[in-house]
């Protein structure tokens, strides 16, 4: 009787770690690399300066349809290929009810 032992692996295109403790992130980095074969292809930093204040429209009217399509469309983007934009897409769209330029 003869057994054949198949090697299992599996293929990961990408695959991002996010985190506010850089300390932690690098730790987690180590802690895959020690068991997987992996490229780290650098940090990515997110392209919205996180202390921007975004306040509630009060005045101008603007086409809420026309804003929750740019926003739907950023959403798109954002999950199928910039993750670093996740932040910056957040913010203007807890704003589709009342949009401002």
């Amino acid at each position: 009787m003869n057994l054949v032992k198949e090697s299992s692996f599996a293929y990961v295109d990408d695959m991002f770690i996010f985190g506010t403790d850089q300390v932690q992130v690098d730790m987690t980095k180590e802690f895959l690399s020690s068991r997987l074969s992996m490229n780290d292809m650098g940090r990515m930093i997110t392209p919205m300066d996180s202390s921007e204040k975004l306040m509630p429209n009060n005045d101008q009217v603007v086409s809420q349809l026309e804003y929750s399509k740019v926003i739907g469309f950023l959403m798109y983007v954002m999950t199928c290929r910039r993750p670093d934009i996740a932040f910056a897409v957040d913010k203007p769209s807890r704003y589709t009810s009342n949009p401002n330029t």
